[in-house]
């Protein structure tokens, strides 16, 4: 990889793990909602196919 002027690798290093830390955690909040989104979007796609 091209070396840039004033990038530091290390403090690279370190943003990458704090913003990877930061997804796992923003998925690990949103995963007990995941049966009711996907209930959500099964009763939306029903009622769009159906159009009672």
């Amino acid at each position: 990889m091209a070396r840039i002027a004033g990038r530091n690798t290390g403090i690279a290093l370190i943003a990458g793990l704090v913003c990877i830390g930061v997804v796992a955690g923003l998925v690990a909040l949103a995963v007990p909602l995941a049966p009711a989104t996907l209930e959500w979007v099964a009763v939306n796609v029903d009622r769009a196919i159906w159009k009672d």
